[in-house]
């Protein structure tokens, strides 16, 4: 690199090679009206030395935008820039390339005008980050509404998900534009992210969008759209997922799950068991307490004594990450849930074959325990 570059690089390998940490910068601005000055403040934050960072600072003002580029050296630096009028931004770190966790004072109006302005995918994340923060004010609506129509798929869901749909402003106007994604936007994930933010307002003026979306090719769409129809129609929801379950991978097989483990019943355990025998280790963990609290439901003495000893193996190969404690509370309160059915039944078959179930799930808990 020196060699290519004519530089001493030594700086540069002792702060992000051989040293520890990394930059935490904080910025603040000022414009003088008198002297037509703005300066900007950069402090490093973080424990330990300064760290050397050159950066480009973009002045936007008057229609242009002027580049300065500086290094920083120190642990505090200020910097003054001259301009005719108050800039409507000061862009720090303008191609967005510093390895640095930033906290970055603009306004509101300085980051609607960086989101529409700047050019860089990373300018319009940042505004959209910081709008989602604050969205009773004009300037953060604004650009979320805005963003909704990005031409990045992954802004657009940012937007999507961030949108607080409760803010009778927002949902008037982002509604419309939700429902003409989902009918329109060419990226199936945004399709799928705009049907969830409708399914938050647990509206049945929406039950048709989402039971015409479920005939969706992606995956995406119909979990979105089954987890819609079971907030809104639950039974109806329980018959359109017999029909996928056939094919399914992914967030769909998760939103069948969570539908069964809800309403499901002995018919429905056998999806369950086989998803989670097959889930990958984070899918199994989120897959864990509706999995084992179905258990408490299902009556089929073969299924629930299968499922036990599968957690049993689930809980030896997990130990070390101190799933079996977990495992342990929810196999008792499991059993509580059994004991308190023998109790209610008047049947003799159902009671020994609760008993008989009870007295399996103990054993594995003592297992577990001595494990």
């Amino acid at each position: 690199f020196e060699e290519a570059s004519g530089m001493d690089l030594n700086w540069y390998f002792n702060q992000w090679y051989y040293h520890p940490g990394n930059p935490e910068l904080k910025i603040d601005y000022k414009w003088d009206e008198a002297a037509k000055t703005e300066t900007v403040y950069l402090t490093q934050t973080q424990p330990g030395n300064a760290f050397i960072l050159p950066m480009a600072i973009d002045v936007y003002a008057g229609g242009k935008k002027e580049r300065h580029s500086v290094w920083m050296r120190s642990k505090t630096d200020t910097l003054t820039f001259s301009a005719a009028t108050a800039p409507d931004l000061v862009n720090v770190d303008g191609d967005k390339i510093l390895l640095a966790k930033k906290a970055d004072n603009k306004t509101l109006d300085q980051l609607a005008f960086q989101y529409m302005n700047a050019p860089l995918f990373m300018d319009r994340f940042e505004a959209i980050n910081a709008a989602q923060k604050q969205q009773d004010a004009k300037p953060a609506q604004k650009i979320l509404l805005a963003a909704l129509r990005d031409k990045y798929f992954n802004l657009r869901i940012k937007a999507i998900d961030g949108l607080n749909l409760s803010n009778a402003e927002i949902k008037a106007v982002a509604v419309p534009v939700l429902i003409d994604l989902i009918k329109n936007d060419p990226s199936t994930l945004v399709k799928a992210a705009a049907i969830n933010a409708l399914v938050q307002l647990k509206d049945v003026a929406y039950l048709p969008l989402f039971k015409q979306s479920i005939s969706s090719q992606s995956y995406a769409i119909q979990a979105a759209s089954l987890n819609g129809i079971a907030e809104l129609a639950p039974q109806d929801a329980m018959t359109i997922a017999k029909g996928l379950e056939a094919d399914n991978v992914g967030a769909l097989t998760e939103a069948i799950v969570m539908l069964y483990v809800t309403n499901g019943r002995d018919a429905e355990f056998p999806f369950i068991a086989k998803s989670f025998k097959n889930a990958g280790a984070q899918m199994k963990f989120n897959m864990l307490q509706g999995y084992v609290g179905m258990l408490g439901r299902v009556m089929d003495t073969k299924m629930v004594k299968e499922s036990v000893a599968g957690l049993k193996d689930v809980a030896q190969r997990y130990k070390p990450y101190g799933v079996d404690p977990y495992l342990i509370k929810m196999l008792e309160e499991v059993n509580a849930k059994k004991t308190a059915m023998v109790k209610k039944t008047n049947s003799s078959t159902m009671q020994s074959e609760l008993n008989d179930q009870i007295k399996y799930i103990a054993g594995v808990v003592e297992d577990i325990r001595r494990m």
